[in-house]
C-alpha cells in the first residue's frame, strides 16, 4: 500500500512527495484513503481538508483505473515503470544540469569533454 505521506506517488519531476504538511491524517495513512469508496473517485473534501492547492492539482491529475487492483511502486522517470541503471544515470544528468547540484562522480552533461580537444586552424585557402 502507498503510504501519503512516506512514499513517493505524485507526479512531479522532482519531489515525488506532497508539499502539504501532516494535517488530519496520520503520518501512515494509504492513499486509498483519499478515495471515495463508492463512486472510485477522489474524496474532494478529504483532499481540501489535508493538501494545498498545488498538491490537490497534481494528485486529482492521477487517473484512478481499478480499486481491487493492489497499488504497486513504478519508476515514474521510464515508460516501462522499471529503474534501470540508464534511466537512474539520465535523470541524475538532468537534476544536475537544472539545479546546478553538484554530484561527486557526476560531470555536467554541458561540461563534459571541454578542453579536451584542440581548436582547430581555419581554413586559409
Amino acid at each position: 500500500m502507498i503510504k501519503i505521506w512516506k512514499d513517493k506517488w505524485i507526479p512531479r519531476r522532482w519531489d515525488f512527495k506532497p508539499f502539504s504538511p501532516i494535517n488530519t491524517l496520520d503520518a501512515d495513512t494509504t492513499v486509498t484513503a483519499l478515495i471515495n469508496q463508492h463512486d472510485g473517485w477522489w474524496n474532494i473534501p478529504i483532499l481540501k481538508e489535508n493538501f494545498f492547492q498545488e498538491d490537490i492539482k497534481a494528485i486529482y491529475s492521477i487517473p484512478l483505473g481499478d480499486l481491487q487492483t493492489p497499488d504497486c511502486k513504478i519508476w515514474a522517470l521510464h515508460y516501462s515503470g522499471k529503474y534501470s541503471v540508464r534511466s537512474g544515470y539520465n535523470f541524475i544528468q538532468e537534476l544536475s544540469l537544472n539545479t546546478n547540484i553538484q554530484i561527486n562522480g557526476i560531470q555536467p552533461p554541458l561540461l563534459r569533454g571541454a578542453g579536451t580537444s584542440t581548436p582547430r586552424e581555419p581554413n586559409r585557402e
